[in-house]
């Protein structure tokens, strides 16, 4: 039977002000508390679809303020290891940057209080979701599919996925154990659920994500 056709999604973010902005260590304290989780997920994941030129030096937003316009190496250092992927809930993560942050601020030194050179402007960030209109009736097919997909599409498929699906999986794994059938525990499910965006560019993340979906495939004959 032929499996029901994955449906190609692309997405692109729209970002809005909240009106939040930061000077200081203080500040950006006050301003993660107050934070929705949703301008935590931009600061975390929005450089996915944000243009780069060549590899950023930090994973977020918080990190690379730090350790810029801040000046706080150490601090910087710090946040850049938080991995949203890693926890259960934006609460969570927020928990951990205020814990780092208030282990600085206990030091009270200049660096607690003094003027970055340049603002923390917090972000929200809306999703605007469309059909590509491109579709896959196998893993072959979709794995040339998310070969050749734009970093929206990329997102919303294996980063979005994990965080408005009920099981947390990315959308390439579910499709193959309801529509293919594959079982849970096979190579290819194993493959693609154990890859963590977070710590993958762009260009990584679709070979590898192609890599896992052609696990399986039979060699071209000589």
């Amino acid at each position: 039977m032929t499996p029901h056709p994955f449906i190609q999604q692309g997405c692109a973010l729209v970002t809005m002000s909240t009106g939040l902005r930061a000077q200081s260590l203080k500040e950006l304290r006050q301003g993660v508390s107050l934070a929705s989780d949703q301008c935590l997920h931009y600061h975390f994941w929005g450089r996915l679809l944000r243009p780069q030129f060549g590899e950023a030096d930090f994973a977020n937003d918080f990190a690379a303020w730090v350790a810029g316009p801040v000046g706080d190496p150490a601090t910087a250092e710090r946040l850049n290891i938080l991995n949203p992927s890693h926890v259960p809930s934006f609460e969570d993560l927020r928990r951990d940057i205020l814990d780092i942050l208030d282990d600085r601020l206990s030091r009270e030194d200049f660096l607690s209080w003094a003027r970055a050179d340049r603002d923390f402007f917090f972000t929200d960030a809306a999703m605007i979701v469309f059909d590509t209109e491109l579709r896959a009736h196998s893993p072959a097919e979709l794995a040339s599919l998310v070969e050749n997909a734009s970093q929206g599409s990329l997102f919303f498929h294996f980063v979005d996925a994990r965080r408005r699906t009920p099981d947390h999986h990315d959308d390439f794994s579910s499709w193959l154990v309801h529509a293919c059938e594959d079982p849970e525990d096979s190579p290819r499910i194993r493959a693609l659920r154990a890859l963590d965006p977070f710590l993958l560019r762009v260009t990584e993340l679709r070979q590898r994500v192609g890599a896992a979906l052609r696990i399986g495939e039979e060699e071209a004959p000589a």
